[in-house]
């Protein structure tokens, strides 16, 4: 998934969906981007990695759940055990980056 990336891929994409966004509600080249993304309620490529992610590990989770008729006490504290990877290239996997986003969310 291209939300591991490493930046200058990012930007690329970013700069590529900015442009299309731009040509699909025929907007000038030099219209603000964020009043753009604010008009057409879109999610820019970051935004969209995290929401995506968020999503699968909320699913994944639930369906975990739902085979077993139990709650671990990991899943009823809502904090997932992230594995250490020694290398930068894995930790930007969605996996290490799922599981890393999901625990960042503030607890009720």
């Amino acid at each position: 998934m291209w939300g591991g990336a490493f930046n200058t891929t990012v930007q690329i994409l970013q700069k590529s969906q900015n442009a299309i966004l731009k040509i699909i509600t025929k907007r000038p080249k030099l219209y603000p981007t964020s009043n753009l993304y604010q008009e057409t309620e879109m999610l820019n490529v970051g935004l969209l990695f995290v929401y995506q992610s968020l999503i699968k590990i909320y699913a994944s989770i639930h369906n975990f759940n739902t085979k077993h008729n139990r709650m671990t006490r990991s899943v009823a504290n809502m904090n997932l055990n992230i594995q250490h990877f020694q290398k930068t290239v894995t930790q930007r996997s969605f996996f290490f980056l799922g599981l890393k986003l999901y625990n960042e969310i503030p607890k009720q």
